[in-house]
């Protein structure tokens, strides 16, 4: 059998990044991923994962642990995803 395909899923906007490139700050327009979870760019290319959710209930924020790819591929204002299973 073929393993089950991944479907992506919209979770907010990037907002910005922080001056030392390592970590990503995203604003969530739906519930926020669990911990830990794969967040990809609007390429669906993985850019990082998710390692604190803060912020307002009605509108949270994520931390992204960002890659050494994904500080290159993540964009302010950007589109950002992460995968269902």
């Amino acid at each position: 059998m073929f393993p089950a395909l991944r479907k992506p899923l919209y979770i907010g906007r990037a907002v910005r990044i922080r001056k030392d490139g390592k970590i990503g700050i995203a604003v969530c327009d739906r519930d926020p991923p669990p911990l830990n979870s794969k967040i990809l760019n609007e390429r669906l290319e993985e850019i990082g994962v998710v390692v604190d959710v803060f912020g307002p209930v009605n509108e949270p924020y994520i931390r992204i642990r960002l890659t050494e790819t994904g500080r290159e591929r993540f964009t302010p204002n950007g589109r950002l995803y992460t995968l269902l299973e």
